[in-house]
């Protein structure tokens, strides 16, 4: 804890899971391996193999990912991740199920020195998205997200929730 303040912003690791199971196909562990660049060898050793971490292991892959503020004023442009793809092994797996849409993404964040340590867990919370649209141009594929709610497969109840429909709505407040 007395080192906590020498942490800095530039030894923080991004993880990508993209959960591709529910339609039979593996699930893919990526993490950012452009990074290293902006990183000194003190901080993180090369990306030359999988790195181990909360019990995976995560393949080193150089993406982009942009899109993650966080608002209130009701913008409802989503993430997205674009990651290279040149033998198209990915764009394949994604075509030949659709484009997996609502596909379940998840965003990790964690210390460098935490993550090389193995101390467990990641110190920010887990961000879940769902996939809602895929691009590719042959040598990169990009993964378009949206929150779950702004997700444009969701589909909620055209009527008011009461609770003669839903009786655990507002079940707290009685007790």
């Amino acid at each position: 804890m007395a080192n906590l303040n020498l942490l800095a912003y530039d030894g923080l690791l991004e993880f990508v899971l993209v959960d591709l199971s529910v339609w039979g196909k593996p699930i893919y562990r990526f993490v950012n391996s452009a990074l290293e660049r902006e990183l000194t060898e003190e901080t993180v050793p090369a990306f030359d193999e999988p790195i181990s971490w909360g019990g995976h292991n995560w393949t080193p892959l150089p993406f982009e990912s942009n899109g993650w503020k966080k608002s209130s004023d009701g913008d409802k442009n989503g993430p997205s991740i674009t990651v290279p793809d040149f033998q198209g092994v990915l764009f394949a797996q994604l075509s030949d199920i659709g484009g997996a849409p609502g596909a379940p993404i998840y965003r990790y964040q964690a210390f460098a020195q935490n993550v090389m340590t193995a101390l467990p867990g990641a110190p920010f919370a887990t961000e879940s998205y769902v996939l809602k649209n895929i691009k590719s141009d042959g040598r990169k594929l990009v993964l378009e997200l949206a929150t779950q709610m702004d997700f444009t497969g969701a589909k909620f109840p055209a009527f008011t929730m009461t609770r003669r429909h839903y009786p655990g709505l507002g079940a707290g407040l009685l007790r």
